[in-house]
């Protein structure tokens, strides 16, 4: 089984490799080549962008590499039937690709360090517009090159081979027609039959990720000193390559798995961010159980709590850690000094943000004396037991009302 497990990690490890050896080839060719024919940058693309998106702005410390570009997490490079007048690559983060369908969204590809976007429209005759839509996922450094700069490159090819591309470009076009008319457009369902708005993170989504998470640190993680250590391509193996996963939607999670202090990610032997660790791995399999309820229950019926009732508990627990209230059933506390704390860093709350904590049955009825005094009994156990759940699920509800009303994914 060891043996099985090694060899496994080094067919991963090595298509990993192989592909970056291939992207960085393709990127030095590029990047000589604009050299080579003297490319300057260009405009940002068309302002056309979705409202609650942001354009890309170039990086005016650039030097030399006037073609250097830097995007925030979330920004637009470009939206479908933008006109186009650069391709681009990318030499640091992620980009996803994507079509609007309906009320929703269709994802069609995430590219990374290395790979090249925006080609498609050069080989498009007549009016040269984008066929999709990119986003960056993650903080993104990006070259663009004008297709002037391109053009001169293509000149010296054989007519044969542009022949070949440009079939080749046309048929991708139409692909990913077909795409946008069969693939899902991750658009949730509504009451009575009704078409809700758009949800990128479906609970079913949530749940065979976590199952994935779990199943597959218990069959591969190594005992070290920080916890359990899973390589993160194996994971993405199992998640891309065996379940079907959508990247878009992983690349997503993993980051709210990160915060919530569910998993770290080290570097591993080529000092490549390739590590995963957890401290506790049957916390997937509780929140697994937990999103699993939740998806059979109504909505009115659904645990949930506003973002400042998180904040609040969050710093209750905090509080009672200090205090060396590890294990107490129910606490007795003051929330005068707390709301003061909090109100200092900047975040407003009162009595009412725990409205929602007492409707859970975390903390009863918050009491304001003639002095003012705020008091309230804590229900420590229960709500730490249920406390990592209900931060997972207010960050996926963030990152689902964050790209719903953004209009830009």
């Amino acid at each position: 089984m060891a043996h099985d497990n090694r060899t496994l990690e080094e067919q991963v490890r090595n298509k990993e490799l192989e592909r970056q050896k291939m992207l960085d080839s393709k990127r030095e060719k590029l990047l000589k080549d604009r050299e080579a024919s003297g490319a300057k940058s260009v405009a940002a693309p068309s302002s056309k962008v979705s409202s609650g998106t942001k354009k890309v702005k170039k990086k005016k410390s650039a030097g030399k590499k006037s073609g250097l570009r830097e995007m925030e997490p979330g920004e637009v490079l470009f939206v479908e039937g933008d006109i186009a007048t650069s391709l681009f690559i990318i030499q640091k983060g992620q980009l996803r690709l994507y079509r609007p369908k309906g009320k929703g969204y269709v994802e069609l590809a995430i590219l990374r360090s290395g790979e090249v976007l925006g080609e498609m429209a050069y080989f498009e005759e007549g009016a040269r517009r984008r066929s999709c839509s990119a986003a960056s996922i993650i903080t993104t450094s990006i070259v663009e090159i004008s297709f002037d700069a391109f053009g001169h490159t293509m000149q010296s090819l054989n007519p044969w081979f542009k022949t070949i591309i440009n079939t080749l470009a046309k048929r991708l076009r139409t692909t990913n027609e077909k795409v946008k008319e069969l693939e899902s457009n991750s658009v949730g369902y509504g009451q009575d039959g009704h078409v809700a708005g758009y949800k990128f993170f479906h609970n079913v989504e949530i749940i065979r990720m976590l199952s994935l998470f779990y199943l597959v640190f218990r069959a591969h993680g190594k005992r070290g000193q920080k916890g359990t250590e899973l390589s993160l391509l194996k994971l993405r193996f199992y998640m891309f390559e065996v379940m079907g996963i959508a990247e878009v939607k992983f690349e997503e999670f993993l980051p709210i798995m990160v915060k919530c202090n569910m998993v770290m990610i080290e570097s591993d032997e080529d000092n490549l961010p390739n590590t995963l660790i957890s401290s506790e791995i049957n916390l997937f399999k509780s929140l697994m159980g937990f999103f699993a309820e939740q998806k059979m229950l109504t909505d009115d019926k659904k645990t949930s709590i506003s973002s400042n009732c998180e904040i609040v508990l969050r710093k209750l627990i905090a509080h009672c850690d200090r205090l060396g209230m590890h294990d107490q059933e129910k606490v007795s506390l003051e929330l005068n000094d707390i709301f003061n704390e909090l109100t200092k860093k900047g975040v407003t709350v009162d009595e009412s943000d725990l409205d929602d904590a007492t409707q859970m049955g975390f903390c009863t009825e918050v009491l304001v004396n003639s002095a003012g005094k705020v008091t309230t009994d804590l229900f420590l156990k229960k709500l730490r037991s249920d406390f990592l759940a209900l931060q997972v699920g207010n960050a996926v509800a963030r990152v689902n009302e964050a790209k719903a009303s953004s209009g830009s994914y």
